[in-house]
């Protein structure tokens, strides 16, 4: 499973609601990714998820190896890996 590459954007739809928008692959055309998002914050949040997924990949990476080291990042490993496995659809 894959996601619609970032990033994505925010625009005003319509008074207190937002659209998250992603340039589709190769082209100008924009795609949808979510409508009527209530709030800013939650719009926001929203269109950092490319991001997001990346940056906790990568730190999943380092951290994993050394899981045995870091008695103290066992959860942030667990909860890593756990977060990755739902946006993949594998949880």
């Amino acid at each position: 499973m894959s996601h619609t590459p970032g990033p994505w954007r925010v625009q005003e739809f319509s008074r207190g609601s937002y659209l998250v928008t992603a340039r589709n692959a190769g082209t100008a055309k924009e795609g949808l990714v979510a409508q009527h998002v209530p709030g800013i914050a939650n719009t926001r949040l929203i269109a950092a998820a490319p991001e997001l997924y990346e940056a906790l990949e990568a730190a999943y990476m380092v951290l994993k190896p050394q899981k045995s080291r870091f008695e103290n990042y066992v959860d942030a490993v667990t909860l890593a890996r756990a977060a990755l496995a739902k946006a993949r659809g594998e949880g």
